[in-house]
């Protein structure tokens, strides 16, 4: 065998570059994914040049090393097989699907939606066709259009997740680890959003799969998605909102170990304290945000504390939802909410879902969303005569066509003079009649 190894070679594989060489018999490979120079020049870059390079230099060094240990005896070189994309299961793919979703602040939802479509079992040829055991070119409309007919008509109930709950030790008394399993879904026919929510996510494995080709997840476009309707804005009662903004102070407070700790499991106690009353003073601060300003909550998460100044008690709200960024006075409970969030330094983005955990176990009536906190604020400025000009400002609304296509049903002043314009209609409808005896 030729001790001199060959120049690196580098060819266009999937959506980067191979970078290959012989040695010794053996011809090892690695892959380098496009970065912005190659993915411009369609050449690889210098950096990848000069990584490839690196690589092969260790390479060699490890197979001279073998050579030196066994000799001519060195094990031979194994055949290189490539990876059976083709035949590899949607469940296969999503193992490795996942790992490249967890930057995303809800990405714990979208495996739920994926896992959904996973262990959906459709019926087709008088035969059961699980979505997840199937290879990707397998995969078509046909399929997908069943898929969204079973969640439209009975819950997912195939797929089964398993939460493992470790031991823990609360107020002195110890609970064993246990396992607790349930269905996937929650036991409810699928709404329309989540059904948009699934295909989006098969599509978007389908594309990862295909290595960002947009040609193999057009089939998908053409699944019948059903109509998200449009409800009325519904706000929450401003008994409620308080009610849960102080239980959520109260939690946030620490407290003092049980009696009868020891300096040790009371430390414990306190480290354990100190994480959940933090996870309860953000999610106050949050909620006394949103709950006063009617605010989104994604521009809460990209607020900076150069946007509010207490000062001239403004915030400058930046832009969300394609609509523009605009500012807003504060009132005086406006002032004071902000003020609660800057001392808690609840800056950033933050996981809605758990933040709406918090706020149900605090009061906020289950089924009701967080949300409904914008549409209360902006309900209670229509009902108290708030121009609506204003009121779509104020909500960051570019056309206030959008506030009154949202909130006319709620503006009472208007109703007030057409009910009275219509008193009095068919009042003797109700008025007693005598009736002749026959």
């Amino acid at each position: 065998m030729d001790p001199t190894p060959s120049p690196i070679t580098l060819t266009p594989y999937r959506d980067g570059w191979r970078a290959r060489f012989q040695y010794r018999g053996a011809r090892p490979a690695a892959y380098f994914p496009h970065d912005a120079e190659s993915r411009q020049t369609g050449q690889p870059s210098v950096a990848m040049q000069a990584a490839a390079e690196a690589w092969a230099a260790q390479k060699r060094l490890d197979l001279e090393t073998a050579h030196t240990a066994y000799g001519d005896a060195m094990p031979a070189p194994a055949a290189h097989r490539p990876a059976q994309h083709a035949t590899m299961t949607l469940d296969e793919h999503a193992v490795r699907f996942y790992p490249q979703i967890t930057t995303r602040e809800q990405w714990k939802t979208d495996r739920s939606h994926l896992r959904a479509v996973l262990n959906t079992v459709v019926q087709i040829q008088k035969r059961s066709v699980r979505l997840g055991d199937l290879a990707p070119p397998q995969l078509t409309t046909e399929l997908l259009n069943l898929a969204v007919a079973v969640w439209r008509e009975r819950p997912t109930v195939s797929g089964v997740r398993r939460v493992r709950v470790a031991a823990y030790e609360r107020d002195g008394v110890t609970m064993p680890a246990y396992e607790r399993s349930g269905p996937i879904t929650s036991g409810v026919l699928v709404a329309p959003r989540t059904v948009r929510h699934r295909l989006r996510m098969i599509r978007q494995l389908l594309r990862a799969v295909a290595g960002g080709a947009s040609a193999a997840v057009q089939f998908v476009k053409d699944v019948h998605t059903p109509t998200v309707k449009r409800t009325p804005p519904a706000g929450i009662d401003a008994a409620i909102l308080i009610a849960v903004a102080h239980r959520l102070a109260q939690w946030s407070v620490i407290g003092e170990p049980p009696q009868g700790y020891g300096p040790t499991r009371a430390a414990r106690w306190r480290a354990r304290a100190a994480i959940r009353t933090r996870r309860y003073l953000l999610a106050y601060a949050r909620h006394v945000v949103l709950a006063t300003t009617g605010q989104r909550p994604c521009q809460l998460m990209t607020a900076q504390p150069d946007d509010v100044n207490l000062a001239a008690r403004t915030w400058f709200v930046r832009e969300a939802k394609f609509e523009p960024a605009h500012l807003i006075k504060l009132t005086d409970v406006m002032e004071q909410a902000w003020r609660a969030f800057i001392a808690a330094k609840a800056w950033g983005a933050y996981n809605t879902t758990t933040h709406a955990n918090h706020v149900h176990r605090a009061g906020l009536p289950h089924g009701v969303k967080p949300y409904n906190a914008r549409h209360a604020v902006l309900i209670t400025a229509l009902q108290k005569g708030a121009n609506l000009g204003d009121v779509a400002g104020f909500a960051g609304h570019l056309n206030p066509n959008t506030t009154r296509q949202h909130y006319a049903g709620v503006q009472m002043t208007g109703q007030e003079k057409v009910a009275a314009v219509l008193e009095g209609h068919l009042a003797e409808m109700f008025t007693p009649r005598l009736v002749k005896k026959s």
